[in-house]
């Protein structure tokens, strides 16, 4: 994108320098998450070009982290047979004190979960659980 708006840029400068600005506010956009333990808040924002927009919560303690199992389908075909995916997706979160629960992370495949989460726990010196098979289950 960037490249296309510098090559228009002589032809046509307006276009070009819009489209510059609208990759440059693309690829800089991202999601955020910042928990303090010791002021007790947690703080999920968006990044846009260096500015924090967001709500700050307050909670008294981190109860958890959990990994859920979401099965889809998926349904492929274009003009004729079809063919239909199954498949499963992994997701690491978080739970606080007052009920709020945040997705951290997510994989199709369980152990990349398990290795993100572990290292969450570990500096937040908090429990991992496995949802996955419908019972609750204690990562060591």
């Amino acid at each position: 994108m960037i490249i296309v708006a510098l090559i228009l840029v002589s032809t046509l400068p307006i276009p070009s320098v819009l489209l510059v600005i609208l990759a440059i506010f693309i690829f800089t956009t991202y999601y955020g998450l910042d928990i303090s333990l010791d002021d007790k808040y947690y703080w999920e924002y968006i990044w846009l070009f260096g500015f924090r927009k967001g709500k700050k919560r307050n909670f008294s303690h981190i109860e958890y982290l959990y990994i859920t199992k979401n099965r889809y389908t998926q349904t492929l075909g274009i003009r004729g047979p079809s063919t239909t995916i199954r498949a499963a997706e992994y997701h690491g979160l978080i739970k606080f004190s007052n009920d709020e629960k945040i997705h951290l992370c997510d994989s199709k495949i369980k152990q990349k979960v398990i290795k993100r989460l572990r290292s969450y726990a570990t500096h937040l010196k908090v429990e991992i659980f496995d949802l996955t098979e419908g019972k609750a289950r204690l990562i060591e």
